[in-house]
């Protein structure tokens, strides 16, 4: 990329034409790369690596997979034409082929150390290029933010860990959850934010019982307990049992997140997870 003009050069009296003329095509291309200089520039990978242009591109570059592929990963950006301290922000040139920015194979360093894989046409990642690497200076994400809760009662019986299956959506951004089955599938690798509760309806808990809820994970062999919430004990008969769970985990991509709820006994009979019931999952980083 162009170096900007040294300080003093274009004032000074002794400055012919022709190298005034190279020095203000230099300024153009150094404005021509800063962000909003000029229209964003698609970038196609090349065996992992692309290789930003000179004098073009505004800052803001589209990421493409090798020969149209639906994945492919960005280990490098070459950088022939850019200056230490060059700033690049990074999105995906089509949602259908899917770039993952490998951290630390090559010259890029995420800041949570984790691969970058784009989830939307409105994801971005930013980089500095320090020394001989780029460094992550800011990112912004697809959420995925999903809230859901129950359409009707569901029997809870006693003593057994029941998957609480919310049939009813507030909102459901990347289409992630299933609300036959009740469960969420992570779309990308990252950090979520989930938390819900339940209550109980029609029944009591008998004195002194344990009620909670906790997250199952199923990561394709089958839910299995994975995070605990809050632990209550009643206060015995004709109380109103509820559990909450909350917590921030790291899911891969095609991990599946279930709450579950669980009393360990009844009165009489069995109770009901109430229409009060819910669960909200949004992705953080």
């Amino acid at each position: 990329m162009a170096d900007l003009p040294a300080s003093g050069v274009l004032g000074d009296s002794a400055i012919d034409v022709a190298d005034f003329q190279t020095e203000i095509e230099n300024l153009r291309d150094f404005v021509a790369e800063l962000p909003g200089g000029a229209a964003r520039y698609e970038l196609t990978i090349a065996s992992g690596s692309v290789t930003p242009p000179a004098g073009d591109g505004g800052g803001v570059f589209t990421i493409d997979t090798e020969g149209n592929a639906a994945s492919d990963d960005l280990t490098n950006i070459v950088t022939t034409n850019t200056p230490i301290g060059r700033v690049v922000r990074l999105q995906m040139e089509n949602t259908a082929r899917i770039p993952t920015l490998k951290h630390g194979s090559g010259n890029l360093s995420m800041y949570d150390s984790q691969d970058f894989v784009f989830m939307s046409a409105h994801e971005w990642i930013e980089f500095q290029l320090r020394a001989t690497t780029w460094v992550e200076t800011d990112r912004r994400i697809d959420d995925c933010l999903c809230s859901v809760y129950r359409t009707a009662t569901q029997t809870l019986p006693a003593n057994t860990p029941t998957k609480i299956v919310f049939d009813g959506e507030y909102i459901d951004a990347a289409n992630a959850w299933d609300p036959t089955n009740g469960y969420f599938t992570a779309p990308v690798k990252g950090w979520y934010e989930i938390n819900g509760g339940f209550g109980i309806v029609t029944q009591s808990a008998a004195d002194g019982t344990q009620i909670f809820a906790a997250l199952y994970k199923d990561t394709g062999s089958g839910f299995a307990a994975f995070r605990s919430g809050s632990s209550m004990r009643t206060g015995g008969a004709g109380t109103a049992p509820r559990g909450t769970v909350a917590d921030t985990v790291p899911l891969n991509a095609g991990d599946k997140i279930a709450m579950y709820a669980y009393v360990l006994a009844w009165v009489s009979g069995t109770g009901d997870i109430s229409t009060s019931s819910f669960m909200n999952i949004k992705r953080v980083r």
